[in-house]
Formats: C-alpha cells, sequence, structure tokens
C-alpha cells in the first residue's frame, strides 16, 4: 500500500474519530444534560388552567426543566388559603394579587430585579446540530417600558416603596397584570327600549332622566320595575367600586402626592365649601332614598345581579368578568355593555379592577418566577391568554385589537381612563368604611362627619 493511499485512509479515521467522540451520538442527536429540574407553583382565582396552557407551552419549549403547577382557588377562600399556606411554607411562587390589596400582601412579596439567570434550551451549530442549555441573563422591563406598554393605572399599583425605605426613589415593581377590568354600565335592551331610550346615557345627567323613564312604581309605593341597581350597599355588588368612582369623577383627591388619605380634604382649586366627595356619597345614595325623582331602588330587592339577571332591574354596574356569569344567570336576557357614564364627557375617569402576578419572598426559585411573569405579560403571549381567557388587556398595544370587539370593546376603551388608589393594608376595612358611608348618609346623619371618620379609619392601615 503506498504511503499517500495510507495516509488518506488515516485521515479518515480521524475525522470519523471525532465524529464519534464529539457528543458520543450520531450528529443532531447530542446527549443532553438538563439543569436542575424546576417547580414552579402557580397560584390564581377565576382563570381555569385551560386559559394558560397556551402561554405556558410557549414557555416550557424555550425551558423544558421548569414545571409550572397551576392551582385556581375560589375567589371567597384565596386570601385565607393563601396566607395559611405562605406562613407555613407551602405556598405558591407566583400569586395573583388584587390591586386593591397589593399593600396587604407586599412584606409576602419580593420585588422585582432588574434581570435574571435563567437556562435556555438551544439547538446551535449549522452542519451538526447540537442540543444544548445555555444559561443567559434576561433583562427585566425597566420603568420607562412599564409607563411606555401598559396603561397608566398599572404603575400607579405594581410600584411600591417596600418596607424600610421611603421616597418615591426607593419604589421596587411587585407585579404585572395579564388584564385590567374597568366598572361598566349593563343594560336591559328590551326596558330600554319599552321606555323610548334609543342610546344608553353617557353622563349621570343622562342616566338620571333614564332612571326616571324605567322606574315604575305602583299605587302602593312599590317599586315594581327598577331603573337601576344603585344608592344601597348590602345588595348593590361592587358598590364601594361605584361610590369611589363617583367620587373621583367629582374631582375628589382620594389620596395625596404623599400617599396620604384625601378624601376627606377640599382639592386644590376647589372653593373652601366644596365637598366632592360628599356630594358624590349624597348623589349615589339619592337613588334609594324614597323622597328624590331618581328613587329606583332599595334593600328589598335581591343582589343587584340577580335583579338584572331576572329582570327586575334595567342597569347593572359591572366589570367583564360578569358577562359569562350573566350568560349562565340568564341565558335568554337581551343586554349589552356600555361605558361608564361621566359627569362630563370631555372629562372620562373610569374605575380600575384587576389582579397583579407576583412572585412569594419565600420563592425558591424567584428568578424563573419573575421569568416566567415577563414571559406571560409580554405582547406576544398576553394577546393569546386575553383571546382565550376573554378579558381586556392591560397592554396599549394590544387595546385597539379589542375595540370593536362586541364583548371586550367598551372594557378595553375604557383602560386608558382607568384609575385606582392606594388603599391601605387593609383593603376589607377600606371598604367598609365606604359602605358605612353611604349607608349612614341614607340615613340622613350628617355626611362630612362620617367621611372624617371614614378616612380616619383608612389612615389606621396605612
Amino acid at each position: 500500500m503506498s504511503m499517500l493511499r495510507f495516509g488518506r485512509i488515516a485521515n479518515w479515521l480521524v475525522v470519523l474519530a471525532l465524529f464519534g467522540l464529539g457528543a458520543g451520538c450520531m450528529p443532531g442527536s447530542s446527549k443532553v444534560v438538563p439543569p436542575e429540574q424546576v417547580v414552579l407553583k402557580y397560584w390564581r382565582v377565576f382563570d381555569n388552567e385551560e386559559d394558560f396552557a397556551g402561554v405556558i407551552a410557549d414557555y416550557r419549549r424555550l425551558h423544558p426543566q421548569v414545571q409550572i403547577e397551576y392551582k385556581k382557588l375560589r375567589p371567597e377562600e384565596y386570601e385565607t388559603e393563601l396566607i395559611r399556606a405562605l406562613a407555613e411554607g407551602e405556598g405558591p411562587d407566583i400569586f395573583s394579587v388584587h390591586n386593591a390589596s397589593m399593600g396587604e400582601f407586599e412584606s409576602l412579596m419580593v420585588p422585582m430585579p432588574t434581570s435574571v439567570q435563567v437556562a435556555f434550551f438551544e439547538t446551535i451549530g449549522s452542519l451538526r446540530k447540537e442540543n444544548v442549555y445555555t444559561t443567559k441573563e434576561v433583562l427585566m422591563p425597566t420603568t420607562r417600558q412599564i409607563r411606555d406598554n401598559f396603561v397608566d393605572v398599572v404603575e400607579y399599583d405594581a410600584y411600591r416603596v417596600p418596607d424600610g425605605m421611603s421616597g418615591k426613589d426607593g419604589a421596587k415593581i411587585f407585579g404585572l397584570p395579564l388584564f385590567v377590568d374597568t366598572l361598566a354600565m349593563f343594560y336591559n335592551n328590551e326596558l330600554l327600549n319599552a321606555a323610548g331610550i334609543a342610546e344608553p346615557p353617557a353622563t349621570w345627567e343622562e342616566f338620571q332622566e333614564a332612571v326616571r323613564k324605567l322606574t315604575v312604581i305602583n299605587e302602593a309605593d312599590v317599586i315594581t320595575q327598577s331603573g337601576a341597581a344603585l344608592g344601597t350597599t348590602v345588595n348593590v355588588e361592587r358598590a364601594p367600586d361605584i361610590i369611589a368612582a363617583l367620587m373621583m369623577q367629582n374631582g375628589t383627591e382620594m389620596v395625596d402626592d404623599q400617599g396620604n388619605v384625601a378624601f376627606d380634604q377640599v382639592p386644590e382649586g376647589f372653593p373652601d365649601d366644596a365637598q366632592p366627595a360628599v356630594d358624590a356619597v349624597r348623589f349615589y345614595v339619592n337613588f334609594a332614598s324614597s323622597n328624590r325623582d331618581v328613587y329606583t331602588w332599595n334593600n328589598t330587592f335581591p343582589n343587584s345581579f340577580e335583579a338584572f339577571a331576572t329582570g327586575k332591574t334595567a342597569i347593572f354596574f359591572g366589570y367583564s368578568y360578569h358577562l359569562p356569569l350573566l350568560r349562565a344567570a340568564a341565558p335568554k336576557l337581551k343586554f349589552t355593555v356600555a361605558k361608564l357614564p361621566q359627569i362630563q364627557e370631555s372629562r372620562q375617569v373610569n374605575f380600575a379592577n384587576y389582579w397583579l402576578e407576583g412572585v412569594a419572598k419565600s420563592s425558591k426559585h424567584q428568578n424563573y418566577a419573575w421569568d416566567f411573569i415577563r414571559f406571560i405579560t409580554s405582547a406576544d403571549e398576553a394577546k393569546k391568554f386575553i383571546l382565550t381567557a376573554q378579558k381586556p388587556t392591560a397592554l396599549t398595544s394590544l387595546i385597539n385589537t379589542q375595540l370593536n370587539d362586541e364583548e371586550m370593546g367598551v372594557f378595553a376603551e375604557q383602560t386608558l381612563t382607568a384609575q385606582s388608589w392606594y388603599k391601605g393594608k387593609d383593603p376589607a376595612a377600606m371598604e367598609a368604611a365606604l359602605n358605612q358611608l353611604a349607608e349612614a348618609t341614607l340615613l340622613g346623619e350628617d355626611p362630612v362627619g362620617r367621611l372624617r371618620r371614614a378616612a380616619s379609619l383608612i389612615k389606621q392601615s396605612y
């Protein structure tokens, strides 16, 4: 055998050896040793696991080593069970927090870091492809990006100043939302048509006129048809939200620039004797005051949701989550959703009600937990969620995709002018205080004194 031929054979043996020894298997099927397996426990309310199946699958394609254990809890048990589980070290890594409860749960949450380290599953190479896990640094959304990408109310609710720190400069992000819901007006098409009301009221003045036309009172002074479920608190769903929305629309400063309760104070620019919060409460209770010409509701009615579903009232105030509940309770009911009435159409003030996704301070996988939240709240993934779960978007870039949606359009449009306010570390006490204020005013008590007591009570939880 010639030396030249021998050399060629030797070279081929070297090449074959390199292919065989390079990864221990044939090209394109290299052996992969995954990083440590990660299990993220994720707790929420309302939404089913199927609503998240798509976004979870998308995340796991990038991170197969991460398992997401999704758990849905009933609203009435959620907070109690969450606090208990976190205290016993059995809680979730990621959990939803209502925007009104951020102050209550802040001490159990870890703020969002500027970046995280996570392992990605990738296929690299061109001629000889190889599957590998690569650890990378992932940048989290900046303050500017959150301000630009989410509707305005998110920045207000998501930023908290951690315990032990002071000043706005020390504020950190404690959660990001998948959606933002807003308070809207549901109306019975057939009842409005029968009353000769061609269009839903856009202002509260028009609303009062519509209520007068819709209300039917018999000879015994019994309301046989209510124009709107409004005026009381015990049987009006989300009454504190409606009252707060009226206060804010009327110019009430719920919280001042320093984060202090201020709705009992005269706002800057108002006359010294102005009482915008009191005026808003009086406006609300007038609908349950028998001596008023807008009298249309009282405590003899069932819950406002039930009253609307059964045709006992023509107008009900609720959120997008009421849509499937109404269809289930009253499949034959013909209703439409309209925007929340305003004092002035030129100055829109709406009320936000939504949940933020945060990371437990006790989580052993905080990097992956925050990366998962970043991923599911990004535009591409959030779009999949809102389409599946039928929720109004929290991202400004997706609002136009929902404006013409027959169901979500109203809610999505209102997110641009939705507001919120910090309710302290005990939002339940805040709601009780507003309810007591309204009920006392309805009974004829001095609303000014009650307003001050309500503010004082809420201040104690700040």
